[in-house]
């Protein structure tokens, strides 16, 4: 049985709608890495609003795994009660996906990560942070939820800014990643995240539609949208989001002085863009 203890998670850190849910998957379908599905630790969450909801989540995740959720729930919240709990389910999930190292991703992380290191501060984790040009996951915000782009915006602000601020403080234990590398790149980015978790690439990753996914069973989607957009089965290296297309979007990033500068910080200036799609050109 594989011990808890000597296979500490990594945890993969982005804002949402930044390509997460598809980098687990990927993940998941190597022979010696597990991230089955979306993980929300309770305690990490404990002052956000949605922790009811996390708790909801975790219960199907355990019924899953056969592991015991302290009852109440509630005293996951509690760093001693929580740590035992995830030790359990940690060691429970390798176990039966037969895997060595767990990837846990929950979006909500990102500005939480000192609560990961209160959890794990006796085997302080790794962690992967994964970037995503701040106009496409906006647009991402206002084309599948449905949501105003300012809230995009201050969404993947304060995320990425936590995400930064993490890696400045442990970066021999960080690893940044972009969406858009591992969508142009795909086996260079998924090699280089690999290595990172000290693993080889394999080449059946790329077509994470083959393999097993616990997440198809668990049933903790329910936007039809969000379905559809996991279940493509292979990294479509062309699927760009068209984001430029996007008036609404690109007329409040031009009015977020502070979105433009960290997204030029991460790399992210004017797009380049397909001959047949409109060229726009925005002020970055």
């Amino acid at each position: 049985m594989p011990n808890a203890a000597s296979n500490p998670p990594c945890f993969l850190l982005s804002s949402p709608r930044a390509g997460s849910t598809l980098v687990s998957r990927v993940l998941d379908s190597h022979s010696k890495i597990s991230s089955p599905c979306e993980i929300c630790v309770p305690y990490v969450v404990r002052s956000c609003w949605k922790l009811q909801k996390s708790i909801a989540s975790m219960r199907k995740i355990c019924d899953y795994y056969g592991v015991r959720i302290p009852r109440p729930a509630l005293r996951l919240a509690r760093r001693r009660m929580a740590r035992g709990h995830m030790d359990k389910l940690v060691a429970q999930i390798l176990l039966r996906e037969e895997k060595e190292t767990l990837v846990i991703k929950d979006p909500r992380h990102a500005v939480h990560s000192a609560g990961i290191e209160r959890l794990y501060a006796d085997e302080p984790p790794k962690y992967l942070l994964l970037h995503r040009d701040a106009r496409a996951v906006c647009h991402s915000f206002v084309s599948t939820l449905g949501r105003e782009p300012e809230r995009g915006f201050r969404v993947w602000l304060e995320a990425s800014r936590q995400m930064l601020a993490c890696e400045r403080q442990f970066p021999e234990r960080c690893l940044s990643v972009r969406f858009e590398d591992f969508l142009s790149i795909p086996e260079l980015t998924v090699a280089r995240i690999t290595r990172f978790m000290g693993h080889s690439f394999e080449r059946e990753m790329l077509e994470y539609g083959q393999s097993s996914h616990a997440d198809d069973h668990l049933g903790l989607w329910t936007n039809p949208r969000l379905i559809s957009s996991v279940n493509r089965g292979a990294i479509e290296s062309a699927k760009q989001s068209e984001w430029w297309s996007n008036q609404s979007v690109l007329d409040m990033y031009d009015a977020s002085p502070a979105v433009q500068e960290l997204n030029r910080e991460l790399g992210y200036g004017d797009p380049v863009v397909a001959e047949e799609q409109p060229l726009v050109r925005r002020a970055a």
